[in-house]
Formats: structure tokens, C-alpha cells, sequence
């Protein structure tokens, strides 16, 4: 019988490309966060995560411009596949809660 891994924790952090639909440039900002990962099974595991991601857009016309920043806290819970030591497939639903969310008029 396969013996199923003790829990781990982990982080995670990268960089955003982020754009409103009708938005006519990108906001670059970052995504920040902790996760759990549980056996469940031989290579099957639930990973719960806390994730803080800030996005936008920015829209420019020829008389008006505005950044748009939007601020989240994303609370995905995956479960987890793993199909080799450096891959796996990862399916599951994420809630998503508004943190900032502000206007910038030039």
C-alpha cells in the first residue's frame, strides 16, 4: 500500500498583466499568497489557498485618461493531480472577494 505525504505548506508570488475589458493598456502589478497542500490519496491532494492579486486596466482617449485598480483576495481550493515530480493538473472552484478597488482621473 502507497503511504500518502504529510501536509505542506507553501507560498507563491508572481507578476500580473491585467486589463478592463474596454481598457486600451495594461496594469503590470503582482499577486502574493500561502497555500496548503493535503493527501488525500497517492498523488491526489486538496490545496486550499489565500491569495492577495491587484489588477486594472488603464483607458486613454484624446481628452481623457484613467488607471482603474482593483485589489482581491482570491480564496481558490484545488484539488490537486500530481502526474510526475514537476507537473500536475490542478481543477477547482475559487472565491473571490473585492479588497480595493479605486479610480485615477488625469
Amino acid at each position: 500500500m502507497a503511504q500518502v505525504e504529510k501536509i505542506r505548506f507553501g507560498g507563491k508570488a508572481g507578476v500580473n498583466l491585467s486589463e478592463i475589458r474596454g481598457s486600451t493598456d495594461y496594469r503590470t502589478s503582482f499577486h502574493v499568497g500561502v497555500l496548503t497542500e493535503i493527501p488525500v490519496l497517492n498523488k491526489i491532494s486538496v490545496q486550499p489557498e489565500l491569495v492577495y492579486s491587484s489588477q486594472g486596466g488603464e483607458t486613454v482617449t484624446s481628452d481623457f485618461e484613467a488607471i482603474f485598480k482593483l485589489d482581491y483576495l482570491n480564496i481558490p481550493v484545488m484539488l490537486q493531480l500530481c502526474l510526475g515530480k514537476s507537473f500536475n493538473f490542478q481543477v477547482g472552484p475559487r472565491r473571490v472577494f473585492t479588497v480595493c478597488q479605486k479610480r485615477s482621473d488625469r
